[in-house]
């Protein structure tokens, strides 16, 4: 489960190094719906870990990954869209922290 966290944490970092246009908040939004199903997938397997067998387990896992592709590919997408946002960093995280204030709460505390 360590090792899927870290997963979407280099997913997360990989979304952050693009590159902003003048509207932080708007790109932000596009940063938020990158992320939000894998969160909220790794969210219900935290949930369901206790319940699930083995095989179950591996289904979700394999989701996980699956859904970490597309956000990758979101992330790549951005990329090119914007360019690299890594120097604005700090600007992304307060305009994500407005936008979808959830999701970054989330990434905090499972730092």
């Amino acid at each position: 489960m360590k090792n899927i966290f870290y997963l979407l944490m280099l997913v997360s970092l990989g979304i952050t190094a693009c590159k902003s246009q003048p509207n932080d908040e708007a790109i932000a939004k596009e940063l938020c719906a990158c992320l939000e199903p894998m969160i909220t997938l790794y969210k219900e397997m935290g949930s369901q870990s206790q319940n699930q067998d083995e095989a179950a387990m591996m289904e979700s896992i394999a989701e996980l990954e699956r859904i970490a592709g597309e956000s990758q590919a979101c992330s790549e997408q951005l990329n090119q869209k914007y360019g690299d946002l890594s120097q604005k960093q700090v600007e992304m995280e307060a305009a994500m922290t407005k936008v979808c204030p959830d999701i970054v709460q989330f990434l905090n505390e499972n730092q």
